[in-house]
């Protein structure tokens, strides 16, 4: 009888644990709390993407634009990366850059969950502190961390 409660629990388990949907795949919006909505007055929002490029390390470790493409995400052309938000402006209202940390959103504005289904939960800010970022779609270095551009994703709602 035991035996059979442990079969049945486990499975019951099993079941529960795989009828979960991803919480990161881009059917889900990114938090409007993770996004600079339009950017000093540029009409465009940026995200913080992931602490590597787009296909930087591996293939689809951080997807391009394109993934969601839904919500208007797109790389950002040279002039828009011109004007491209500094890594200050990501830190979370409240917080100073003493206390900003890549990988708690409470204190830093960061989306790299959404662009690789989960498999970074953080992004690198010693990289965007030094300058190396990437648009992700050649400028700079390509294995270097990438914020994504997004003309108005209110508009885009």
């Amino acid at each position: 009888m035991k035996k059979l409660i442990v079969t049945v629990c486990v499975s019951l388990l099993l079941a529960v644990g795989s009828a979960k949907a991803a919480p990161y795949d881009n059917t889900n919006p990114i938090p409007v709390d993770e996004i600079l909505l339009n950017f000093n007055t540029s009409g465009l929002d940026w995200v913080y993407a992931g602490p590597v490029a787009t296909n930087g390390w591996a293939l689809n470790e951080i997807y391009a634009p394109s993934y969601r493409a839904a919500e208007g995400w797109r790389f950002a052309t040279a002039q828009e990366w011109a004007n491209k938000p500094q890594w200050t402006d990501f830190i979370q209202p409240g917080h100073s850059p003493a206390d900003a940390s890549g990988s708690n959103h409470s204190t830093y504005k960061f989306a790299s969950e959404y662009w690789s289904d989960g498999i970074f939960t953080w992004v690198d800010i010693g990289d965007a502190i030094s300058g190396a970022l990437t648009n992700g779609n050649g400028l700079y270095d390509p294995r270097d961390p990438v914020p994504y551009a997004h003309d108005l994703y209110e508009a885009a709602r």
